[in-house]
């Protein structure tokens, strides 16, 4: 019911809300951090012109100067802690493990005695062209669920991964 309520949430204020890509960005990210039993943080990247870099829009949950978050990213380079190339190169979303080790203790969301160390990373389709990455969508992963198909779907028995697809 919860990851139904934020999917309902998401697109009401973002058609409500959103005038520009900034304003639908910070939309999105303070969406999903009403959701912190299910997104422990969320990070926004859109891809520059040069579709070399990515810069960062929005963040919520990671704080300001986390390593974590860098403004912007080198694809393919070692600053690009997401793997936003291998996001690119497969065209779909990527689950990232063993965050600690990359990271320390990423915070996790509703839980503040445990730290977060999974993430989906998950290109966003630029409007109106098919096979064009925008950018990407960077979500915390509960340490308290485990990420399957149930997690990743607005629907139980659906096994397509919608719930985060769809944003």
């Amino acid at each position: 019911r919860r990851r139904l309520q934020t999917l309902r949430d998401l697109g009401e204020r973002t058609l409500e809300e959103a005038q520009n890509i900034e304003e639908a960005c910070r939309v999105a990210c303070h969406t999903l951090s009403e959701n912190p039993f299910d997104i422990t943080f969320s990070l926004i990247y859109l891809l520059d012109a040069d579709e070399k870099t990515a810069s960062q829009q929005e963040a919520e949950g990671v704080g300001e100067n986390y390593q974590a978050a860098p403004q912007k990213v080198q694809i393919g380079t070692e600053e690009d802690v997401w793997e936003f190339a291998r996001v690119l190169e497969t065209g779909r979303g990527e689950i990232l493990s063993n965050l600690e080790w990359k990271f320390d203790k990423l915070p996790a969301g509703a839980w503040k005695d445990d730290w977060t160390r999974e993430a989906f990373v998950l290109p966003l389709a630029k409007s109106g062209v098919q096979n064009a990455p925008a950018g990407f969508l960077v979500c915390g992963i509960s340490p308290r669920l485990k990420f399957d198909d149930e997690y990743r779907s607005s629907k139980p028995e659906d096994s397509k991964p919608s719930f985060l697809r769809s944003i």
